[in-house]
């Protein structure tokens, strides 16, 4: 991609789930990659304030360490509704890249809303409500927000959230679902979304 004139990035995602190991291993095996930045990724979504700037820290180290020839950038989702407070967590650290959405739409309860990082710094966000009340605001399901906020909670992949929601599972089932989901994971070291996982885990609370 990049002999063909693409910028680059590369995002370690479920940066959560990674141990300071892996994270330098990724570091190292990049660092002299011409790539535009390396993203910590917060997959799903259970970051907070300072465990995003624990990561920055632990990445700048090995970043300097190895003589990186790139920076970080940081992707924020927004199950516990700080995606925000985070990304101005990344900014205050020196992050020259991160990521929003129109609307914060994306995966499950989304993404870092550009309307309010545009506020952030005191820009219009005038074309932006144009643009996300034509354009996106059709795109929305009718899903659980608190669910999203739990599947954080829980450290779980928000897809098993949108599974349940898009399969109109009674919320009672579909809390109960999720701790199930919880423990299964846990059990047998699953960080991503498994249509097998859903199938094993419904069928027992059944």
């Amino acid at each position: 991609m990049m002999d063909l004139g693409y910028e680059v990035t590369v995002n370690m995602t479920n940066i959560d789930t990674l141990q300071e190991n892996q994270i330098e291993e990724i570091i190292k095996s990049y660092a002299h990659v011409p790539i535009k930045c390396l993203y910590i990724a917060d997959t799903t979504g259970s970051l907070d304030e300072q465990s995003t700037k624990y990561y920055i820290d632990m990445c700048n180290k090995y970043l300097s360490l190895y003589n990186a020839k790139f920076g970080l950038g940081f992707h924020a989702h927004n199950n516990m509704q700080n995606a925000l407070a985070k990304t101005k967590v990344a900014l205050e650290c020196g992050l020259q890249m991160v990521d929003s959405t129109v609307m914060g739409y994306g995966r499950g309860p989304g993404n870092l809303c550009s309307e309010l990082l545009a506020m952030h710094f005191n820009h219009s966000v005038f074309e932006l409500l144009k643009f996300g009340d034509k354009h996106i605001k059709p795109l929305f399901l009718n899903e659980q927000p608190v669910l999203y906020m739990l599947a954080a909670k829980l450290n779980i992949d928000s897809f098993y959230v949108t599974a349940v929601c898009n399969r109109q599972v009674p919320i009672e089932k579909a809390y109960e679902f999720l701790y199930g989901v919880a423990s299964y994971c846990k059990e047998n070291a699953i960080v991503i979304f498994s249509e097998e996982v859903y199938n094993i885990v419904m069928t027992s609370i059944n």
